[in-house]
């Protein structure tokens, strides 16, 4: 695919100075005294720096999470940069290169929403880094993007919507590296028919059962007895109790 340079862009990464002032530009499009970011804010040579003249990133309309890290995944892959995956440089400005995408105008408004779904805090810990609304995604497809099916529960939604699978099974850093745990979600809660997940597994209420907060909490319990790394998603399975889950194995 040839590179269209009319909406393509050097990749670059945020100096210091460029993070503080997106996240200033973030608070002032929140508290409605901007209605979008400063004009050159993702090229400006004093607060950004150009990673490799060999990459460049293009705009496109991606229409779900799936689409905008598949694109993005070859690149972010063959980056001359160390532990790119923590480098909030990076992922700030992306999603300041992306900001249209993550933080769509709606009647002339933008809500971005916390700070952290747009710029990575600077502790490297798991627990941090999950809300981010291009790395988080990236980070597990980058990890099972040959997995095929693992994915669709966590990349189905919009670019600015983060799926609540994603949210739920990334806060516990045990569960969102467990093949197994990811492919019991699939079997359980993914439409094949409708390639949507399936009606009622996100329901809010905490005890509400076989919802994807009950899954999350039981195997939370059960990690602390089961060797649950070296079990497969229908042995996993096996595990939840039937009267409650059993409807969904259908």
């Amino acid at each position: 695919m040839s590179l269209n340079l009319e909406n393509a862009e050097l990749l670059r990464v945020f100096t210091d100075e460029g993070i503080a002032q997106f996240r200033a530009a973030l608070q002032g499009i929140k508290e409605g005294e901007l209605g979008d970011l400063p004009y050159g804010l993702i090229t400006d040579p004093a607060l950004t720096r150009v990673i490799d003249s060999r990459f460049y990133v293009e705009y496109y309309q991606f229409e779900t999470t799936a689409q905008l890290v598949g694109y993005l995944h070859p690149i972010i892959q063959q980056l001359p940069l160390p532990a790119k995956f923590n480098n909030s440089g990076l992922w700030a400005w992306l999603s300041a290169f992306y900001f249209d995408l993550v933080c769509p105008s709606e009647n002339g408004f933008r809500k971005p929403g916390g700070e952290t779904r747009h710029i990575l805090p600077t502790a490297s810990g798991w627990r941090e880094n999950y809300r981010h609304l291009i790395a988080a995604p990236m980070r597990m497809f980058n990890t099972y993007s040959n997995e095929e099916g693992l994915m669709n529960l966590f990349l189905y939604t919009r670019p600015h919507e983060q799926s609540e699978f994603l949210r739920h099974i990334m806060s516990v850093q045990d569960l969102a590296m467990n093949r197994g745990v990811l492919e019991a979600l699939s079997l359980l809660y993914w439409d094949t028919k409708t390639d949507y997940p399936k009606r009622g597994a996100l329901s809010k209420e905490p005890d509400k059962p076989g919802t994807l907060r009950r899954f999350v909490s039981i195997l939370n319990q059960l990690n602390m007895t089961y060797d649950l790394q070296a079990m497969s998603g229908q042995q996993i399975l096996e595990l939840l109790p039937k009267r409650e889950f059993g409807r969904w194995m259908t």
